[in-house]
């Protein structure tokens, strides 16, 4: 699988969790420590909006996007914001260095971190909303090798995932990847 494959199947993943959304689950307590599924989504739908206009000259600085409109509903700005991925992020693209205030950084390294985040933030959004988790085992095991990756620097600097949580070996991949991620598979945010 290439990384824009397996970021498509991560978008197309969430975007169903995003579609079982509810106007009831709104203010509802999610995994993601400081974030109700509003909040949640609004994070994720920004990301994406971030990521998608960065290699057509877009702010290199994810703080400069600002919240989305989401009076259009949830579907509505994740799949806007998903289209605008998908049209910008090729595979050239993926080959050019962007300087971001963290560093220099690839977009394979962009779009790795990307697929962290919509996968990771889909599981937190599923469970928060009680949907079941079901993650193709080799989408689940893509992800959790491109967050390794990463290096624990960038996978763990404040305000990002939090410590590993222990988890057995032989659990589904999507919980050993909501683990290394500083989750707790079945958890139900409280």
């Amino acid at each position: 699988m290439t990384v824009l494959s397996v970021l498509d199947s991560c978008l197309d993943w969430a975007d169903g969790v995003v579609a079982g959304v509810g106007a009831d689950h709104r203010d509802a307590a999610t995994p993601c420590p400081d974030f109700t599924v509003d909040g949640l989504v609004a994070h994720l739908v920004d990301g994406l909006a971030w990521y998608g206009a960065l290699p057509a000259g877009g702010a290199t600085d994810p703080r400069e996007v600002t919240g989305p409109d989401l009076a259009s509903g949830y579907v509505e700005a994740f799949r806007a914001a998903r289209a605008v991925v998908r049209r910008n992020w090729t595979p050239p693209r993926l080959d050019d260095t962007f300087a971001l205030p963290v560093g220099e950084v690839t977009g394979v390294g962009i779009t790795e971190y990307t697929v962290v985040e919509v996968l990771g933030h889909g599981w937190d959004l599923a469970v928060a909303t009680g949907r079941p988790v079901r993650v193709a085992d080799d989408l689940a095991e893509a992800a959790l090798r491109m967050a390794r990756g990463l290096g624990e620097d960038t996978l763990r600097s404040p305000g990002m995932m939090g410590a590993p949580t222990p988890v057995d070996a032989a659990a589904p991949a999507i919980d050993r990847f909501v683990a290394y991620l500083g989750r707790r598979p079945g958890s139900v945010p409280g």
